[in-house]
């Protein structure tokens, strides 16, 4: 599941992504999780938080996972105990907007000014 915390927080610092397979979520020993969206393989790290989007690789995975999966065809995701899950992608495009929703680390970067010195 994709968390969007745009508008909820001052910062989205909620945004991340919350795992579940066989009814448990993933080990919180900031464990190693890997997605695979057809050909692309893509790391993140689960710490107590969750699986959040508050640093510059973790936004850089976010926004690719977030295209790989507009286009993609399965998932598969597999947890750092060993425990694994495949599932189709079929009507994620319609469901995700072209642009991936702010995060943590996006809402924390200073807006671009074009004011002229």
């Amino acid at each position: 599941m994709i968390l969007c915390d745009t508008g909820a927080t001052e910062d989205a610092e909620r945004t991340g992504l919350s795992i579940t397979i066989r009814d448990r979520g993933a080990p919180s020993s900031n464990g190693e999780i890997r997605i695979f969206v057809d050909d692309e393989e893509l790391t993140f790290f689960e710490d107590k938080d969750g699986i959040l989007i508050n640093n510059r690789a973790a936004q850089s995975n976010f926004d690719v996972l977030w295209e790989a999966l507009r286009k993609g065809r399965s998932m598969r995701v597999l947890l750092a105990d060993g425990r694994t899950s495949t599932f189709s992608l079929e009507g994620v495009r319609k469901a995700l907007g072209p642009k991936a929703c702010e995060t943590g680390f996006t809402g924390r970067m200073p807006a671009k000014t074009n004011a002229k010195r």
